[in-house]
């Protein structure tokens, strides 16, 4: 009795102990996991802070971005920068195009025969040389008949694109940069005659500075004379000054070796004395009576008259 009731015990203890071990290992294994979770979730948190605060500097540079974009300054005056397009250059009609119509204006202008406004001023203004004078309008001709011309007319300009390029003069040498007593020539310093400049070294005429002479606008007489139609090159105004045998009442207008024609604004009646030409909506001749007749025509301001 007592040896089955000591190996009952024994299983007992055995059975303890396999329970104990079981026991400590889940605790083992829940703890590991415990530890794992805090891990992870530590490093997420750690995650999102990262990512949180890479948004937040995104932000900060996209601000900076923004604010450099919108706070630009010229930084040879240190105003800010303007950017707003006036208008196509040469469009002094504001008419949203450039045609003949623009080159009158500005002769119309410079005969005080139209007013010109700010904005007018400026997009007149066809070579940006800072004044608006004939110049200009011979420009946008120039540019309306596939001549050579300012590339900016009829394109689109800003207030910084009409400023005049001004070249830039050497400074004069002040008082410090004089020849002192001490700086002049000694006679040992004096030239030789080996030093003396032969004739291979005379200026050819190779060398010589050409100075070109300006070429003016030709201007020709054009319409119906002595009863035919002509406008082609062969009534040249010369010096501004052309005289005509007139067999029959003509009616004539001006028109420029570019193919530019002048018009009177509409019928000015028989035998008018002068008039101002350009280009209108209801372009009309000159009347000239017959017989021996002078013309005199200033190209400036697109003046036509009887001398």
């Amino acid at each position: 009795m007592k040896r089955q009731f000591g190996k009952i015990l024994a299983m007992l203890m055995v059975a303890l102990m396999v329970f104990s071990m079981f026991c400590f290992s889940a605790s083992a294994d829940v703890a590991d996991d415990a530890i794992n979770n805090t891990v992870v979730a530590t490093a997420d948190e750690a995650t999102q802070d990262e990512a949180t605060a890479d948004e937040a500097t995104t932000d900060e540079a996209t601000q900076d971005e923004a604010t450099e974009d919108e706070s630009t300054f010229d930084e040879a005056t240190g105003d800010e920068a303007t950017t707003d397009e006036l208008g196509l250059l040469g469009d002094v009609d504001l008419s949203g195009n450039v045609n003949i119509k623009d080159a009158t204006l500005i002769q119309k202008a410079l005969a005080d025969l139209a007013t010109l406004d700010e904005l007018q001023t400026a997009l007149a203004d066809a070579n940006v040389d800072g004044v608006v004078n004939i110049k200009d309008a011979t420009e946008i001709q120039k540019f309306l008949a596939d001549l050579p011309a300012n590339a900016l007319i009829g394109t689109a300009v800003t207030a910084e694109d009409l400023i005049p390029v001004v070249p830039e003069t050497p400074d004069e040498p002040t008082s410090d940069d004089e020849i002192t007593s001490d700086d002049e020539i000694t006679s040992d310093d004096e030239i030789t005659s080996d030093d003396e400049i032969t004739s291979d070294d005379e200026i050819t005429s190779d060398d010589e500075v050409v100075v070109e002479p300006v070429v003016e606008t030709k201007y020709y007489v054009v319409g119906y004379i002595n009863g035919v139609d002509y406008y082609d090159f062969e009534y040249e105004i010369v010096d501004g000054t052309i005289t005509l045998e007139l067999t029959a009442d003509s009616y004539v207008l001006i028109q420029d070796e570019f193919g530019t024609q002048y018009w009177t604004d509409g019928w000015l009646d028989f035998n008018p004395t002068s008039a101002v030409l350009g280009s209108y909506g209801n372009n009309d001749k000159f009347h000239v009576a017959a017989g021996t007749v002078t013309l005199t025509w200033d190209a400036e301001t697109c003046t036509l008259a009887l001398a």
